[in-house]
């Protein structure tokens, strides 16, 4: 992904509920976010705090040619090795399904 002449760093996580954009990703994209809602994300761990949001936007999406997807994002203020994590319902919405070792290794075994 790019956006003006810059990379977007995009990882995909079919097990994330959500999609996610680091607040500098966003200020880049120029995207148009509400502080309106600010969700709360859920602690990775037991014991932590949930996680608050800055702002949330609505975003389209395109991959390889894939049609555009118009979808939430929450953005966040982390320091992070990636710019934007794509959630599985993003993901539903562009076609793609991503496989995991043990359900490629449970396909092959059924064949």
């Amino acid at each position: 992904m790019t956006s003006a002449n810059k990379p977007i760093h995009a990882v995909a996580d079919p097990g994330a509920a959500v999609t996610l954009v680091t607040h500098s990703a966003a200020k880049c994209l120029g995207l148009h976010i509400t502080t309106k809602s600010k969700p709360h994300l859920l602690p990775l761990w037991e014991g932590a705090q949930p996680y608050q949001s800055i702002s949330q936007a609505h975003i389209m999406l395109q991959i390889d040619g894939s049609p555009v997807v118009w979808t939430h994002a929450i953005v966040v203020d982390m320091q992070l090795k990636w710019d934007m994590l794509v959630g599985q319902d993003a993901l539903k919405q562009l076609g793609i399904m991503l496989m995991m070792p043990a359900m490629l290794r449970h396909i092959d075994g059924a064949v």
